[in-house]
């Protein structure tokens, strides 16, 4: 049997406990800005399809961990394009809506008596 030095060993473990927290997306959260939305995927009422007339840009999968794709969005005033379904392509059911985004908050999209609102989830 082949003998590892204690160096080794700590080097492989110490690289395989920060390739788990990277993958966790741990660091990421700690150092992003951006703001994550809970849209339909994650049980919202509505999907966000576009922000700012742009695609969305969603948490991506790890390779260990899996993580549910929730939409991210920049601090500041944003207009959301929401749809009841991600494969509708008919712009008649697309619905627009300004929001104000907050640094590092978390929304849920619910419906309200007025149509979709952005509220913050607890």
């Amino acid at each position: 049997m082949m003998k590892v030095s204690p160096r080794v060993f700590l080097l492989v473990i110490l690289s395989i406990g920060m390739l788990l927290v990277w993958d966790s997306g741990f660091l990421q959260r700690k150092f992003d800005k951006r703001s994550i939305v809970y849209d339909g995927i994650a049980g919202g009422d509505y999907y966000v399809i576009g922000v700012d007339g742009q695609p969305v840009e969603r948490v991506e999968h790890g390779l260990v961990f899996t993580k549910v794709p929730m939409v991210l969005i920049e601090p500041g005033v944003r207009r959301l394009r929401l749809s009841y379904s991600l494969l509708s392509k008919d712009p008649s059911e697309f619905i627009e809506i300004d929001v104000s985004i907050r640094e590092g908050a978390i929304y849920m999209i619910s419906e309200t008596g007025k149509g979709p609102e952005l509220v913050v989830k607890d």
